[in-house]
Protein backbone atom coordinates (compact mmCIF):
# COMPACT_ATOMS: atom_id res chain seq x y z
CA UNK A 1 0.00 0.00 0.00
CA UNK A 2 1.44 3.36 -1.07
CA UNK A 3 1.74 6.26 1.63
CA UNK A 4 -1.06 8.00 -0.29
CA UNK A 5 -3.55 5.36 0.02
CA UNK A 6 -2.41 4.86 3.21
CA UNK A 7 -3.02 8.39 4.47
CA UNK A 8 -6.66 8.28 3.03
CA UNK A 9 -7.99 4.88 4.36
CA UNK A 10 -6.67 6.08 8.17
CA UNK A 11 -8.52 9.54 7.07
CA UNK A 12 -11.82 7.91 5.97
CA UNK A 13 -12.03 6.12 9.89
CA UNK A 14 -11.81 9.45 11.15
CA UNK A 15 -13.61 11.45 9.26
CA UNK A 16 -16.77 11.00 11.08
CA UNK A 17 -15.37 12.46 14.28
CA UNK A 18 -12.91 14.95 12.82
CA UNK A 19 -16.40 16.60 11.12
CA UNK A 20 -17.74 16.96 14.65
CA UNK A 21 -14.63 18.22 16.51
CA UNK A 22 -16.25 21.38 18.00
CA UNK A 23 -18.08 18.97 20.23
CA UNK A 24 -15.58 17.30 21.84
CA UNK A 25 -13.53 18.18 25.06
CA UNK A 26 -10.00 19.92 24.36
CA UNK A 27 -8.28 17.20 25.45
CA UNK A 28 -9.88 14.68 23.08
CA UNK A 29 -10.09 16.95 19.86
CA UNK A 30 -6.50 17.79 20.51
CA UNK A 31 -5.40 14.30 20.22
CA UNK A 32 -7.22 13.74 17.44
CA UNK A 33 -6.19 17.01 15.25
CA UNK A 34 -2.67 15.66 16.62
CA UNK A 35 -3.41 12.01 15.25
CA UNK A 36 -3.92 13.80 12.02
CA UNK A 37 -1.02 15.80 11.39
CA UNK A 38 1.30 12.78 12.62
CA UNK A 39 0.16 10.75 9.66
CA UNK A 40 0.93 13.69 7.11
CA UNK A 41 4.49 14.22 8.31
CA UNK A 42 4.45 10.60 7.66
CA UNK A 43 4.04 11.73 3.88
CA UNK A 44 6.31 15.00 4.14
CA UNK A 45 7.47 16.76 7.18
CA UNK A 46 6.26 20.11 6.01
CA UNK A 47 2.54 19.24 4.82
CA UNK A 48 -0.41 20.11 7.74
CA UNK A 49 -4.11 20.94 7.44
CA UNK A 50 -6.64 23.21 7.70
CA UNK A 51 -10.47 22.66 8.09
CA UNK A 52 -13.17 25.33 7.60
CA UNK A 53 -16.15 26.30 9.66
CA UNK A 54 -19.08 24.09 10.42
CA UNK A 55 -22.07 26.80 10.03
CA UNK A 56 -23.53 27.13 7.09
CA UNK A 57 -21.78 24.67 4.58
CA UNK A 58 -23.30 21.29 3.38
CA UNK A 59 -19.61 20.23 3.46
CA UNK A 60 -16.70 21.20 4.96
CA UNK A 61 -13.29 21.62 3.89
CA UNK A 62 -10.00 19.67 4.84
CA UNK A 63 -7.24 22.02 3.15
CA UNK A 64 -3.76 20.42 2.68
CA UNK A 65 -1.06 22.99 2.97
CA UNK A 66 2.70 23.50 2.99
CA UNK A 67 2.72 26.63 4.27
CA UNK A 68 4.36 27.64 1.41
CA UNK A 69 7.65 25.07 0.88
CA UNK A 70 7.78 25.30 -2.87
CA UNK A 71 10.04 21.47 -2.28
CA UNK A 72 6.72 19.74 -0.78
CA UNK A 73 4.65 20.89 -3.70
CA UNK A 74 4.74 18.29 -5.74
CA UNK A 75 3.76 15.59 -2.87
CA UNK A 76 0.90 17.58 -1.92
CA UNK A 77 -1.05 17.64 -5.50
CA UNK A 78 -0.47 13.83 -5.53
CA UNK A 79 -2.13 13.47 -2.01
CA UNK A 80 -4.72 15.11 -2.82
CA UNK A 81 -5.20 13.91 -6.53
CA UNK A 82 -5.20 10.47 -4.81
CA UNK A 83 -8.13 11.38 -2.64
CA UNK A 84 -11.24 8.93 -2.43
CA UNK A 85 -14.75 10.77 -3.68
CA UNK A 86 -17.08 9.37 -1.36
CA UNK A 87 -15.85 11.12 1.29
CA UNK A 88 -17.76 13.52 3.02
CA UNK A 89 -15.18 16.90 3.30
CA UNK A 90 -14.39 18.56 0.15
CA UNK A 91 -10.20 17.59 -0.25
CA UNK A 92 -8.89 21.07 -0.97
CA UNK A 93 -4.88 21.94 -1.98
CA UNK A 94 -3.33 24.60 -1.09
CA UNK A 95 -4.35 27.42 1.56
CA UNK A 96 -6.50 29.67 -0.24
CA UNK A 97 -7.40 33.74 -0.12
CA UNK A 98 -9.76 34.91 2.32
CA UNK A 99 -11.70 37.93 1.58
CA UNK A 100 -10.86 40.80 3.31
CA UNK A 101 -11.02 41.49 5.79
CA UNK A 102 -10.56 38.62 8.20
CA UNK A 103 -9.58 37.77 11.99
CA UNK A 104 -6.17 34.83 12.65
CA UNK A 105 -6.62 33.26 16.20
CA UNK A 106 -3.37 32.00 17.55
CA UNK A 107 -3.57 30.04 20.33
CA UNK A 108 -5.94 30.89 23.20
CA UNK A 109 -5.59 34.76 23.61
CA UNK A 110 -4.14 35.85 20.48
CA UNK A 111 -6.26 37.57 17.78
CA UNK A 112 -5.13 39.68 15.09
CA UNK A 113 -7.00 41.54 12.12
CA UNK A 114 -5.74 42.02 8.63
CA UNK A 115 -6.25 45.54 10.09
CA UNK A 116 -3.53 45.03 12.59
CA UNK A 117 -1.31 44.22 9.71
CA UNK A 118 0.87 46.90 7.30
CA UNK A 119 3.23 46.36 4.80
CA UNK A 120 5.94 48.27 2.97
CA UNK A 121 7.88 46.96 -0.28
CA UNK A 122 11.49 47.60 0.03
CA UNK A 123 12.38 46.30 -3.60
CA UNK A 124 10.65 44.53 -6.76
CA UNK A 125 11.81 43.21 -9.51
CA UNK A 126 9.93 41.17 -12.61
CA UNK A 127 9.60 38.07 -10.95
CA UNK A 128 8.84 38.79 -6.93
CA UNK A 129 8.87 41.67 -4.04
CA UNK A 130 10.98 41.58 -1.39
CA UNK A 131 8.96 42.92 1.83
CA UNK A 132 8.67 44.35 5.04
CA UNK A 133 5.60 43.92 7.85
CA UNK A 134 4.69 45.10 10.96
CA UNK A 135 1.53 44.15 13.00
CA UNK A 136 0.23 45.51 16.26
CA UNK A 137 1.26 45.07 18.97
CA UNK A 138 4.34 42.20 17.78
CA UNK A 139 6.74 43.33 20.44
CA UNK A 140 4.66 41.46 23.11
CA UNK A 141 5.37 38.38 20.66
CA UNK A 142 7.79 35.68 21.03
CA UNK A 143 10.04 35.87 18.03
CA UNK A 144 9.29 32.57 16.84
CA UNK A 145 5.60 32.95 16.83
CA UNK A 146 6.39 36.53 14.69
CA UNK A 147 7.60 34.51 11.88
CA UNK A 148 4.91 32.20 12.16
CA UNK A 149 2.09 34.65 12.27
CA UNK A 150 3.65 36.49 9.15
CA UNK A 151 3.45 33.25 7.11
CA UNK A 152 0.06 32.32 7.97
CA UNK A 153 -1.40 35.69 6.96
CA UNK A 154 0.63 35.74 3.83
CA UNK A 155 -1.20 32.09 2.82
CA UNK A 156 -4.35 33.56 3.53
CA UNK A 157 -4.29 36.98 2.16
CA UNK A 158 -2.10 35.86 -0.91
CA UNK A 159 -3.13 32.33 -1.39
CA UNK A 160 -0.50 29.99 -0.78
CA UNK A 161 0.81 29.78 -4.16
CA UNK A 162 0.96 33.39 -4.85
CA UNK A 163 2.92 33.72 -1.70
CA UNK A 164 5.34 31.36 -2.77
CA UNK A 165 5.16 32.62 -6.45
CA UNK A 166 5.38 36.21 -5.71
CA UNK A 167 7.14 36.91 -2.43
CA UNK A 168 10.72 36.91 -1.99
CA UNK A 169 12.55 38.03 1.22
CA UNK A 170 10.33 39.09 4.17
CA UNK A 171 12.11 41.98 6.67
CA UNK A 172 10.19 42.65 10.41
CA UNK A 173 9.78 46.58 10.59
CA UNK A 174 10.06 47.52 14.30
CA UNK A 175 7.97 50.38 14.14
CA UNK A 176 5.03 52.11 12.28
CA UNK A 177 5.86 54.26 9.31
CA UNK A 178 3.41 56.86 7.49
CA UNK A 179 3.88 55.57 4.29
CA UNK A 180 2.94 51.84 5.03
CA UNK A 181 0.55 49.99 2.78
CA UNK A 182 -2.75 48.27 3.91
CA UNK A 183 -3.72 44.76 3.24
CA UNK A 184 -6.23 45.93 0.76
CA UNK A 185 -3.56 48.32 -1.08
CA UNK A 186 -0.86 45.22 -0.83
CA UNK A 187 -2.96 42.84 -2.21
CA UNK A 188 -3.45 45.12 -5.55
CA UNK A 189 0.55 45.41 -5.55
CA UNK A 190 0.97 41.53 -5.96
CA UNK A 191 -1.99 41.16 -8.30
CA UNK A 192 -0.28 43.83 -10.80
CA UNK A 193 3.10 42.27 -10.56
CA UNK A 194 1.22 39.01 -11.43
CA UNK A 195 -0.53 39.98 -14.20
CA UNK A 196 2.19 41.40 -15.64
CA UNK A 197 4.02 38.38 -15.84
CA UNK A 198 1.62 36.43 -16.92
Amino acid sequence: MNKYKKFWNFFKETQNVLYCIEGFPDYLSSGILDNIQDHLMDIDPYLTYEISDKTGVEKRNFIVTANGFKPSFRTLEKLVKSAPKNLIWNIIAFSQRNPLPFVVTFGTDLKLSTDDLFFEVINKNNIFLNIGIYFNSQEKIEEFEKKHIRHMFLNYLLGEIDFSSYIGSITENTGKKRDYLSAYEFLSIVDSLKNTIQ
